[in-house]
């Protein structure tokens, strides 16, 4: 018996909002058929209206053996939309008659069709990255740009950071020392093994950069816990290497981050630190 394959039209409602259709920049339809053995490809259409009035060309493919199609960058600003898949063949493109949204009417001829639409929308933008600069210093001197400014004061929920315990009675130092290679090199604060600071941040996860040392007077045992993680882990200062700089990533789940100095000589030498939000 002589196998006959026409074109075929399949109609599929969306009753999605406008604002959900805001956002979509791809249309993805997959279909399986049994017997394609004459078409030559496949066409998708859009409309505003379920006669297909004034359709749009989405996309289309010269793959007869095709199982999918996707549409990319289509301007849908209303809803709902109406989807049409075409077969062509030898003899043509033409659309089969479409009475209701049932997938299979109008191309019960065309057997073991069937067709699934995926709504491919852009990503959310990525979260903003939060950062936070602190630079340890005397209050009177230069602060580096984009950076905050902490000469030992205590934690208040103006200021949002400050310190709950400590930091030192050595205060803090300004070195205008010519190995510095910038202020936040030159500046720093002495502080006690039990000193605590803290920061107020919205719960999530951060990673911390902190560096300890001192340009003129490099010496001691430098251990430093973010969130009670390590991030300087018993790192000796001195002359030939007067600064320690380490990252660690850590969770806060009480909207305060702790910085702690465990285990430091007495005093420990901190010079500045970085908060970042991750993902």
């Amino acid at each position: 018996m002589r196998k006959t394959i026409i074109p075929l039209c399949l109609l599929f409602m969306l009753f999605s909002p406008l604002n959900s259709w805001g956002a979509i920049k791809n249309v993805t339809i997959t279909w399986s058929m049994s017997d394609a053995g004459n078409v030559s490809g496949y066409t998708m259409y859009y409309s505003y209206s379920s006669t297909m009035a004034n359709r749009l060309l989405a996309c289309t493919t010269t793959d007869g053996a095709a199982t999918s199609l996707t549409c990319s960058n289509l301007d849908l600003t209303s809803s709902p939309v109406y989807f049409v898949i075409a077969a062509s063949t030898p003899q043509g493109e033409s659309t089969s008659p479409v009475s209701s949204q049932s997938f299979s009417t109008g191309i019960s001829v065309v057997r073991g069709f069937t067709m699934e639409l995926n709504n491919s929308q852009s990503p959310p933008p990525p979260a903003p990255t939060v950062v936070y600069k602190i630079n340890f210093q005397p209050d009177n001197v230069e602060v580096p740009a984009g950076y905050q400014m902490d000469n030992g004061r205590t934690f208040s929920t103006a200021t949002g950071y400050g310190w709950e315990t400590g930091p030192s009675g050595a205060g803090t130092r300004d070195r205008d020392d010519a190995v510095s290679p910038d202020q936040r090199y030159d500046t720093m604060i002495h502080v006690n093994p039990t000193s605590i600071w803290e920061m107020t941040v919205p719960n999530g996860n951060y990673s911390v950069t902190i560096c300890n040392g001192d340009a003129s007077f490099a010496q001691g045992i430098q251990n430093v816990q973010a969130e009670g993680v390590t991030v300087i882990d018993n790192v000796e200062i001195s002359a030939t290497t007067p600064w320690v700089e380490k990252t660690a990533n850590v969770t806060v789940s009480d909207s305060k981050l702790s910085v702690t100095f465990a285990g430091s000589t007495n005093p420990a030498r901190l010079c500045w630190l970085t908060i970042s939000s991750t993902p």
